[in-house]
């Protein structure tokens, strides 16, 4: 009944739970956005402290509740403060808009779908459980991902296989134009990578991906940049509990980490990646996920420059 999204800035370095209808979510900081439509693609819109703001720029979608029967999570939608790449904007993102901190494109991927459901019934409930249904930016890209590791139709619709990393699983990329060689261009990439099961090659999960900062890391006061350092609480936004993942492949943190093979990229807009991480299970429990296979089913890893 809980999705487990990047770590809560104020609550320390573990990951926290959301409950996936809400009955759970209401009253623990989310709060439904009364004097907005219900988007049929996506559903009811509940906002952290109920508006938007770059601090807390995720939407949670809901369909919603009937006669006591809890609304179900149907959508999960992240703000991008800044930096879109332009190739991006009307494929995946939807138009700027504005809130009290600054500008925002937004991306969404729908849990359920809304051309076969009618995810704003205020009447009948929706159907309980989770559908076998993944789509990024519903209305724009239809971007089907598929919720089992099936190689051959990732493939074919163009998803290249990646690196296995413990507690995450093992990650598939996609480029919105053909990869003709080196270096990656980061403005192609498709912005949500989905991560599959060593074991049983399940959807472990989710990670938005931005093409530039969006977490501030507070490195005077936290000099040692590494996830769930301490001294970070309580100064970080809902992108994931670490600096970023850098566009060179240097240092403990890389984009290129996540693939397998020959990596570089290109055409971040600062150097710099940023993600979000949303695990549709609990991929963190002992033995949960260890990339028992290894890293790179390939056994070429990626290189980093100074090696």
């Amino acid at each position: 009944d809980n999705f487990n999204p990047n770590p809560d800035p104020n609550e320390g370095p573990f990951p926290y739970f959301v409950a996936t209808n809400t009955a759970g979510v209401d009253g623990k900081g989310w709060k439904k956005s009364e004097d907005v439509p219900c988007d049929p693609m996506l559903g009811e819109e509940w906002l952290f402290n109920g508006e938007r703001s770059s601090e807390h720029s995720v939407a949670l979608h809901f369909t919603p509740a009937v006669g006591g029967v809890p609304g179900v999570l149907s959508a999960i939608e992240v703000d991008y403060y800044g930096h879109v790449a332009e190739k991006l904007v009307g494929l995946f993102f939807g138009e700027e808009k504005t809130s009290n901190d600054g500008t925002y494109r937004s991306i969404s991927v729908a849990l359920r779908n809304g051309d076969e459901e009618n995810l704003c019934d205020t009447e009948t409930p929706v159907a309980p459980g989770n559908p076998a249904y993944v789509t990024i930016s519903p209305g724009m890209a239809n971007m089907a991902v598929p919720v089992t590791e099936d190689e051959l139709e990732l493939k074919k619709n163009g998803w290249q296989e990646g690196s296995c990393l413990p507690g995450m699983g093992y990650h598939w990329e996609k480029f919105i134009e053909p990869v003709e060689g080196l270096p990656y261009k980061a403005g192609d990439m498709v912005p949500i990578v989905p991560m599959y099961s060593s074991t049983d090659k399940t959807l472990n999960g989710i990670f938005f991906a931005a093409t530039g900062k969006k977490q501030h890391w507070p490195v005077e006061e936290c000099p040692r940049v590494f996830p769930g350092n301490p001294c970070a609480f309580g100064k970080l936004n809902m992108w994931d509990f670490s600096a970023g993942l850098t566009e060179e492949s240097a240092g403990p943190f890389y984009m290129c980490s996540n693939f397998c093979g020959e990596c570089e990229f290109t055409g971040t807009d600062d150097g710099w990646f940023t993600t979000m991480h949303f695990m549709f299970k609990n991929t963190v429990a002992p033995g949960a996920e260890v990339c028992a296979a290894g890293k790179c089913r390939s056994g070429i890893l990626p290189k980093k420059v100074d090696e």
